[in-house]
Order: structure tokens, then C-alpha cells, then sequence
């Protein structure tokens, strides 16, 4: 048997025996026919949005026939699953799903009762009937269409961070393209605090020279394709309290 590929993202921290143990339960049935792999342990407790981000923009980099269990602050019986672009998703069924596909799933099942998600990723890994974890259903038990909550108007774009990364940059929820169809032909500023904005988006996080010793503030879009606002050689988390937390806000207003 072809070795599977199994992601994990959870919030069970990297701290305690959570992780190691759903390893473990893994390993011990599929032996060194899985590769096991973090995407993060590491999302904050319940953050569902937080969980969806981060597989969002992580599993397309995994070849087809990905198995990706995603726990994430749900009760234990609410599971399902989902098979989308040839990756399987297996999580909590509290949201995050409708928040990590483009698109309706081509397949979506319900986990039977007593099916974990360490069993279900086994079965499937084992190529067995996923019929004998699970029962198709045709929608997620909830289902949240956006991450984003901007707020635009004639002039102006109201949005709001949604995710800290590792470096403490705040990605914004305006994507590319609502920035672009927004500004059109017109100027704009992107304003940070009464005191603190910028006109420019650049195309890389380091665009004044990698020797410079001064803080400068950096607006592009990432990989990720929304709005992303960094601090060179800081943290725009702390120092401009950009924090996905508390949903910090930006304002992008067209000017002259």
C-alpha cells in the first residue's frame, strides 16, 4: 500500500499528551504506511475561523488523497467529513467546513456514532467503504458563508484582521479582487490610526532593502489573497494593534 499523508490541525497544543496520543492511535494501526504531518497544533482554543484559515491555505500544497483532520472546539459527537479536489476532510462539523471550500464538496458524510476522527481517518487511509464510518448527507450541520464581515460603502472599506501569523502580520478580510474592483482608477490610503497609514501596496515584505534598520509598515497581498498589513523588523499585532483577537479594524477610503 501507497504510504498516506494525514494532516493535522487542532488546538490541543503542543504542550500535553493530546497530540502524541492521536499519533499514536494513528501509527499503531497504519504502521509506516502513514506520513503524519502538522499544518498547526497550535490554534487558539475553539477558533474554528482560525482552524479554516490555516487548512484553507495549506492543503492545496499536499498531493491528491490527503487525509486532513481538522479538531477544532466542537462537541465530541458532532463529526463529519468531506471529499473535495481529491483531499479527504475529517473535523468538527462547528462551521470551519463551509469556511475552507471554494465550493459545495463532492461528497459530504455525517460520522456514525462512536466513529472518532482518528478512526475515520484510518478507515479511509485503509481504502475501506466509507460507508462503514459514515452516511452521506447533502449539507454540513453548520454552515457560515464567509470569513469576512467588511463593510464598504461609496468611499471606503471597513475591514477587519482575521488571522495573526507567525511574524505577528495581520491579514486583513479584504480579498484582491474587492480591493482592486474598490479602488478602481482612484488613489487610496490605507489607514492603520489617525496617525498611521500608507498609499502604497508592495509586492514583496521587504521592499526597502534587506540591510535597512528602521520599522517600516509593509501593505500587500500574500498567497493568501487578502489584504495583508506587516511591520518590517516588528510586530503590526502589538505596535499597531492589529489583533485578530479582538478583530481589529482598517479603513482603505479613496482619495484624490
Amino acid at each position: 500500500m501507497n504510504k498516506r499523508i494525514i494532516t493535522l490541525t487542532t488546538d490541543y497544543g503542543i504542550n500535553g499528551y493530546h497530540i502524541a496520543a492521536l499519533k499514536g492511535s494513528l501509527l499503531t494501526e497504519l504502521n509506516d504506511d502513514a506520513i503524519i504531518i502538522d499544518i498547526s497544533n497550535n490554534i487558539k482554543p475553539f477558533n474554528y475561523k482560525e482552524a479554516a484559515f490555516v487548512t484553507k491555505n495549506a492543503c492545496n500544497y499536499f498531493p491528491y488523497g490527503t487525509i486532513h483532520i481538522i479538531d477544532v472546539g466542537a462537541p465530541p459527537t458532532l463529526f463529519s467529513a468531506a471529499i473535495f479536489n481529491n483531499h479527504y476532510f475529517i473535523g468538527t462539523d462547528n462551521g470551519l467546513f463551509s469556511l475552507i471550500f471554494s465550493s459545495k464538496p463532492e461528497k459530504i458524510y455525517r460520522l456514525k456514532e462512536g466513529i472518532s476522527l482518528a478512526k475515520a481517518a484510518i478507515s479511509i487511509a485503509l481504502n475501506k467503504d466509507i460507508s462503514e464510518i459514515a452516511d452521506e448527507t447533502e449539507n454540513f450541520a453548520t454552515a457560515i458563508k464567509d470569513f469576512r464581515h467588511t463593510v464598504i460603502s461609496e468611499n471606503e472599506i471597513v475591514g477587519h484582521v482575521i488571522y495573526n501569523d507567525e511574524y505577528d502580520n495581520a491579514i486583513i478580510d479584504i480579498s484582491k479582487e474587492d480591493f482592486y474592483n474598490f479602488i478602481g482608477e482612484n488613489h487610496f490610503e490605507i489607514i492603520i490610526s489617525p496617525r498611521i497609514s500608507t498609499d502604497k501596496i508592495s509586492d514583496r515584505y521587504c521592499p526597502f532593502g534587506k540591510d535597512t534598520k528602521e520599522t517600516q509598515l509593509v501593505a500587500l497581498f500574500g498567497t493568501h489573497g487578502f489584504l495583508e498589513i506587516a511591520l518590517f523588523r516588528a510586530s503590526a499585532k502589538q505596535l499597531l494593534r492589529l489583533n485578530a483577537d479582538i478583530e481589529s479594524s482598517i479603513i482603505v477610503r479613496k482619495t484624490v
